[in-house]
């Protein structure tokens, strides 16, 4: 059993730590987690008194965690479960999470899904915490995509970009290229090279 506690300064940090958190911007309340009490965590808390302190004994995600952490009624907040994810949700009220530039493969999924929450619950399928985010067939096309969203410099983010469109055509036609991928392809270069055009600074003077 893992237990935490955490002692809300104010509503607007904690609001402030969640939002910046990419991977947990996705979800109302707490971890992206399979089961999550998402939907009902708000109403939960609404029910409940303002205390000096609150328990959840069964975290999970930490959804209704995070949703009294957020209504501000309770002095302290516990939380504890037997698997780790609350150590993850308290790793991300703290601001210590990946910042999601790290591409997990298949290979390290599994390699990690045991030991790192936040790869077993971020990058797996429906966030089940047992199997891979995407399909063998799938997993070089978002590579490419997540390369290129994380490029250093606009030049690694144009070659990655090319290489984007190069996959996209099998995925979008699943394994066979049809017309109206080329298109859509073509579609995609263009609006890239007039993004790169408008949006480049002139040469300066010598």
């Amino acid at each position: 059993m893992v237990h935490r506690t955490f002692a809300p300064k104010t509503n607007a940090k904690i609001t402030t730590i969640i939002e910046n958190t990419k991977f947990i911007s996705l979800m109302k309340y707490g971890l992206p987690y399979q089961g999550s009490k998402n939907k009902l965590a708000k109403r939960i808390v609404d029910l409940l008194p303002p205390a000096a302190h609150f328990y959840d004994l069964f975290a999970g995600g930490c959804a209704v965690t995070h949703a009294a952490l957020l209504s501000g009624k309770f002095g302290k907040v516990h939380f504890s479960d037997t698997n780790d994810s609350v150590v993850l949700f308290r790793d991300c009220l703290e601001g210590n999470v990946p910042d999601g530039s790290e591409w997990i493969s298949r290979e390290e999924f599994y390699r990690r899904r045991d030991s790192d929450p936040y790869v077993r619950l971020v990058w797996s399928f429906g966030n089940n915490q047992k199997n891979y985010l995407y399909s063998k067939e799938i997993e070089p096309y978002k590579k490419a995509v997540h390369e290129m969203i994380f490029a250093k410099t606009p030049n690694e983010r144009r070659l990655k970009f090319r290489e984007v469109c190069k996959l996209m055509p099998s995925v979008i036609g699943g394994g066979g290229a049809r017309p109206a991928d080329h298109e859509t392809t073509e579609r995609s270069q263009r609006l890239f090279i007039d993004y790169r055009v408008q949006n480049t600074p002139p040469p300066k003077m010598l």
